[in-house]
């Protein structure tokens, strides 16, 4: 269940975000910072807009980093509005749109180009309502937010806008193309600097590598870091961590089992010898060792671990047939997901539990005495 909830998430968030381009921010404090203080920064960056900033030379140096197969600039407001007829909604988080997006997260209509606008799903509801949000589409909406100049004086950009698409799900966002939006820039007088890059790696396996050299990034002058990367490998660690506590915690508890199957072997092997010592005593007065004897009660706990592993595995694969099948439909995704290692781990564990089990019944049937054995009832 650990592995298919896993799998479901990295499913879901590449879909909806490209896992091959790295969010480059303004490092705003000199030092390293993780994910969460990065992401922290950009929405606190209302406050003051020219701290996050890049310039041309920053972008110029993500450029020369071996593997960027591309840097495009990009804003991020903080803050907006957009009216469309009598109604006002406020909203967060208006971007330009990049490839860090992709297009599994318009449900219905196109990318943004010149002048057009994709809205967050919720933000149309509120605006149109929940039956008729769709109604947006293709209809001019004005779009109001705030921003500053070259001397940090606020200035305000409004233009009309045409709504191409509704997003939803983990990346819903509302997005313009960066040419629009930097030509309302231009308009209102405000600068036109970027606030974060979407950088495009040439292949998957090199972001993590990637993402390091440009968290390492240092001012020439005062040798402090100027920039911060943010990863969609890095969002899924965050979140899987989590799951595999979950994972842990429900593991933990079906572990209480494998106590209680150990106990039982143990009972079972003790009855077993007692149930057989008259057997014991005939072995050993046939020249039987104790080292034969101990081998013999080993065996057979072996055999019952081997046996119990087998049906185990028998059993959990056809429950995984059964719940895919039924939630399917659902989700869209295998949520149980038995690897070869978990098979592996079974066998193992179940062979290990049942060995260690018969430690102490094989050695009491090897210490009964040949001859009161054999007397026994």
């Amino acid at each position: 269940l650990g592995n298919g909830v896993n799998g479901y998430i990295e499913n879901q968030i590449n879909s909806l975000a490209n896992p091959q381009v790295i969010t480059v921010l303004r490092n705003t404090n000199g030092k390293k910072m993780n994910q969460d203080q990065l992401q922290a920064s950009m929405q606190n960056m209302a406050a003051n807009p020219q701290a996050m900033f890049l310039k041309n030379q920053d972008l110029n140096r993500l450029k020369n980093i071996a593997d960027v197969a591309k840097v495009q600039p990009g804003y991020s407001i903080a803050a907006y509005k957009i009216n469309y007829q009598d109604k006002v909604q406020s909203g967060t988080n208006l971007n330009s749109w990049s490839k860090a997006y992709t297009t599994n997260s318009i449900k219905k209509g196109h990318v943004p180009h010149a002048n057009q606008i994709v809205l967050n799903k919720q933000q149309a509801i509120q605006l149109a309502g929940a039956k008729h949000y769709q109604r947006l589409l293709n209809q001019t909406v004005t779009i109001t937010f705030n921003w500053v100049n070259d001397d940090g004086q606020p200035t305000q950009s409004t233009r009309a806008v045409k709504v191409v698409g509704f997003t939803s799900g983990v990346s819903a966002t509302t997005a313009m193309s960066y040419q629009t939006i930097k030509s309302m820039l231009n308009e209102s007088g405000a600068s036109t600097q970027p606030n974060y890059a979407a950088v495009s790696v040439k292949s998957l396996d090199r972001v993590d590598k990637t993402a390091t050299k440009i968290n390492n990034l240092r001012d020439i002058k005062t040798n402090k870091q100027i920039l911060g990367a943010i990863t969609v490998g890095s969002m899924l660690k965050t979140v899987n961590t989590y799951v595999q506590l979950a994972t842990i915690v429900l593991a933990a508890i079906a572990g209480i089992s494998l106590l209680v199957s150990a106990l039982m072997i143990i009972v079972t092997m003790y009855m077993s010898v007692s149930e057989r010592t008259k057997e014991i005593g005939v072995l050993r007065a046939l020249g039987e060792r104790k080292v034969d004897i101990r081998r013999l009660f080993t065996a057979e706990s072996l055999f019952i671990g081997f046996f119990a592993a087998i049906l185990a595995l028998v059993l959990a694969y056809g429950a995984q047939l059964i719940l895919n099948h039924e939630l399917y439909h659902l989700i869209k995704y295998d949520i149980v997901q038995i690897s070869l290692g978990n098979v592996l781990f079974a066998l193992v564990s179940a062979l290990l539990i049942a060995f260690l089990a018969a430690l102490l019944p094989a050695r009491r049937a090897a210490r009964l005495n040949p001859i009161k054995a054999l007397a026994a009832d």
